[in-house]
């Protein structure tokens, strides 16, 4: 895969990040996209449309079940995109047959409901999975926080389409001329067919705005765990470095023989733009010193410009009204004139709806005086975290167990953590000592001195935070030394002498021990 050619920028993001980078994806080729979908998305609906004429409100349905193969050609929009090629429309229709066919029967059957389509469908159309393999895959694929993006985008983006789908329905309300008189009542119990072939096409056009950002966000899902397990971003990292050291010479060569064109003999000054000083503005008192000594008396030509002026103003140019007219949402009559007698049905369905409204009011009333009870349960140990103890504040905030790989929890360590690595640097096991000292320094920084380490954080990373949060301490020095003795072992297998290791180890107690340093 050459990972060079991604058009996204390739690092761990959090689940809900990146599901922002495929709504963003989405805005930079919305139209592929979105042409994609309605490629085949269109024809589907076409033919529900002709084939259920006599059964109109089984097109939805119909429609909405085979929505998983809606979604594979923009996927792989998508996905082609990230390297720089767009596949037209014909490019997609040759391969309408792996688009569409591919796994169709799982994908409509048993997968239809899971709530990680848009998460899994990749694994099956790009990768090329089937059966074993890709369940063994999608296991591993699944492990994390991405997953729960996944299900969450599901939720959003159906409760997304719902609400599309009812602001059209207002949309059209709204443009409907007042003297049309339209039986709403029949359009939502389904007495009138029209009104159903209606909905489905109101349907059809929310799920065809919403689908592109479902896809693209399943799809940086994706994208964002096999970063996390195959270190994407670190394998671009070294690659950039091996081209850096690779020009190096090239780029030293072309930079002096640009040193040796030489500079100018004389510098060029810029001459400084001349600058004007604005002139100092006049108090009210001198503007009215100077208006009374310039008044004179009024002439007959300014009495004759006055008299033109005053014939001017009391023209019709100057008093001319002007009407505008704007939009305004109508009144709906809400009497019970003009209205229908209510049908069985109608009866029925009221009657249904004030039993479940009644039905959840009370649910509504059990939850209350359940969280209620709860609130009062929890209000010792609540009142004990938001305290102005900055101690208790710390223990109820979740630690992390793990800071590099590395187990920081305190009962993972020996009760002397500087003779154990002694002991361990004398027996000629470099690497155990080293790691013991530095995971019990990780230990101490995390549970002792409150710093905010996190599990994905790395050497070099947590170096520098401790030098931003504690930039005086006195086992920064030590932190330091021991940061570059273990980097230099865990990644250039440089195991140091055996006399620096027994300072390593003598220097941590005073360092980090509470005990020694009390």
């Amino acid at each position: 895969m050459e990972l060079e050619r991604l058009a996204s920028r390739v690092r761990p993001r959090r689940s809900w990040e990146a599901m922002d980078l495929g709504f963003r994806l989405v805005q930079a080729w919305w139209w592929p996209v979105q042409r994609a979908w309605l490629l085949f998305a269109l024809p589907a609906f076409a033919l529900a449309f002709l084939l259920l004429q006599a059964y109109p409100s089984w097109i939805p349905l119909l429609f909405w079940w085979l929505k998983p193969l809606y979604e594979r050609a923009p996927l792989e929009v998508l996905a082609q995109a990230q390297f720089g090629h767009v596949p037209g429309t014909r490019e997609l229709l040759r391969q309408w047959r792996r688009l569409l066919l591919r796994q169709a029967i799982p994908a409509l059957t048993w997968r239809r409901f899971t709530l990680i389509r848009s998460f899994s469908t990749p694994v099956m159309q790009l990768e090329g999975l089937a059966g074993d393999e890709r369940a063994q895959r999608l296991r591993v694929l699944a492990q994390g926080p991405n997953t729960r993006g996944a299900q969450w985008l599901t939720f959003g983006c159906l409760h997304l389409e719902g609400l599309v789908y009812l602001a059209i329905l207002a949309l059209l309300a709204a443009l409907v001329p007042q003297e049309l008189q339209l039986d709403w009542q029949g359009a939502l119990t389904g007495e009138d067919a029209r009104w159903e072939f209606l909905l489905a096409g109101a349907g059809f056009l929310g799920t065809a705005l919403v689908a592109p950002f479902y896809v693209a966000g399943g799809f940086a899902l994706y994208l964002n765990r096999r970063t996390e397990l195959e270190a994407w971003d670190i394998e671009l990292a070294f690659r950039r470095m091996k081209k850096r050291l690779a020009g190096g010479l090239t780029t030293s060569i072309v930079l002096a023989l640009v040193l040796a064109a030489g500079w100018p003999a004389e510098p060029v000054w810029a001459a400084e733009p001349a600058t004007a000083t604005a002139p100092k503005p006049l108090s009210e008192e001198e503007r009215v010193r100077i208006a009374l000594d310039e008044r004179e008396p009024p002439s007959s030509a300014h009495q004759a410009a006055r008299a033109a002026v005053d014939e001017v103003l009391a023209g019709p140019d100057f008093h001319r009204m002007d009407t505008e007219g704007h939009w305004k949402l109508r009144d709906f009559d809400l009497s019970n004139k003009n209205k229908k007698p209510k049908t069985a049905r109608q009866s029925w369905l009221e009657g249904l709806g004030a039993a479940l409204a009644g039905g959840f009011k009370f649910l509504l009333y059990i939850a209350l005086a359940l969280l209620l009870l709860f609130l009062l349960h929890r209000y010792p140990q609540w009142s004990r975290w938001l305290g102005r103890n900055p101690r208790l504040k710390r223990e109820a905030k979740a630690l992390p167990e793990q800071v590099a790989g590395l187990d920081v929890r305190p009962e993972s360590l020996p009760e002397d953590v500087a003779a154990s690595a002694e002991a361990l640097a004398r027996a000629g096991d470099a690497r155990a000592a080293l790691g013991l000292l530095y995971r019990a320094s990780l230990a101490a920084l995390v549970h002792r001195e409150a710093l905010s380490l996190k599990a994905s954080h790395t050497e070099g990373e947590i170096l520098r935070l401790a030098q931003a949060q504690r930039p005086a301490a006195a086992w920064l020095a030590y932190l330091e030394s021991l940061t570059r003795a273990w980097q230099a072992l865990a990644y250039g297998h440089d195991a140091p002498p055996t006399q620096a290791l027994l300072a390593l180890c003598g220097e941590w107690r005073p360092a980090f021990d509470a005990e020694a340093r009390s």
